[in-house]
């Protein structure tokens, strides 16, 4: 009986990754205060104006986005690693139970040895990438009160605050994931005889 060798050459593929950073763009402006009176005498209707306000607050929330792009909170992500781990016994439990069936019914011809170790050369990765997560950060804004104190002489006084919310513009990192090189697994058998 002759035996052969099997040889096994593998090179392991690469990948290559390019970014492009994002960008954070927010122009705000000051409101606007109009005070209109009638009065007779302009000079006299205000003896002493205070004018207090406190500046908006800008609350942006990325807790969603991040965890959408792998950037989790510690408790999520013990969850998901916890998760991934059960499935992986899991799955090994069912693939170890088939090529026991399989080498069972060795009788029925073939070479399921074979067979199974080709099989468990090398792993199937799937990739799923997400540049721009698909839920918006929570932007929120409060808007300051304006305070106006003052010594008043009797008269109408029409007092009109414009205010406009600022304009935010932004975008995420990109990133570019491409195949560098070529994984590949030569396999050969020598028989010497």
């Amino acid at each position: 009986m002759t035996v052969g060798q099997i040889n096994i050459n593998q090179r392991w593929g690469q990948l290559g990754i390019n970014k492009a950073p994002g960008h954070f763009k927010m122009d705000a402006s000051l409101g606007d205060l109009s005070i209109n009176y009638n009065a007779s005498k302009s000079l006299t209707v205000i003896d002493i104006v205070d004018i207090n306000s406190s500046p908006a607050q800008l609350n942006i929330d990325y807790t969603k986005p991040l965890e959408e792009l792998g950037f989790r909170k510690f408790t999520t992500l013990v969850k998901d690693i916890e998760n991934q781990a059960r499935n992986n016994v899991n799955e090994s439990i069912r693939r170890i139970a088939r090529e026991g069936d399989r080498l069972a019914r060795i009788e029925n011809g073939g070479n399921p040895t074979a067979d199974i170790a080709r099989e468990n050369s090398y792993d199937d990765y799937q990739f799923g990438v997400k540049a721009i997560p698909s839920t918006p950060p929570d932007i929120g804004v409060r808007v300051g009160d304006v305070k106006v104190d003052g010594n008043f002489n009797p008269c109408r006084m029409d007092i009109d605050i414009d205010f406009s919310y600022p304009r935010v513009d932004g975008s995420a990192d990109t990133y570019n994931i491409y195949l560098k090189k070529e994984p590949s697994l030569d396999i050969s058998v020598d028989y010497k005889g």
